[in-house]
């Protein structure tokens, strides 16, 4: 459930055109990065920077944030999986989700539908 305190994103939710603009604008950088001498500290950081007004990379990571802010839920299915794992309130934001009345544990549907463990659940994923 947990990962640096990170929550699964919801696929059905999930806005991936942010995050595919982004990947492609950092490619780009990465691409014209590689004829740069290397060795060269302050040039090269120079010379990122114009990449990334070049690539309008600071917008791209604003807009990424957006997305994720904005528009991408958390998985409830791997939320009923945490609830049956006993793992949810190893993750402090659901801990302060639940002690701040935005998530309550017994609200969940369907729970009989989503797997009962979580190795379950990776052996189904990995298929």
């Amino acid at each position: 459930m947990s990962h640096d305190d990170s929550l699964f994103p919801c696929h059905k939710t999930t806005n991936n055109d942010a995050r595919i603009e982004y990947n492609e604008a950092m490619e780009e950088v990465e691409n014209e990065l590689e004829f740069f001498d290397s060795e060269s500290g302050p040039e090269l950081e120079a010379y990122k920077q114009e990449l990334y007004k070049k690539y309008n990379i600071d917008q791209l990571e604003q807009n990424l944030l957006d997305a994720r802010l904005n528009t991408e839920k958390i998985c409830a299915g791997w939320l009923i999986l945490g609830k049956k794992e006993n793992l949810i309130n190893n993750n402090f934001r659901l801990r302060m989700a639940q002690m701040q009345n935005l998530l309550s544990l017994d609200q969940f549907k369907n729970e009989d539908q989503i797997f009962d463990s979580a190795e379950e659940a990776i052996r189904s994923h990995g298929k």
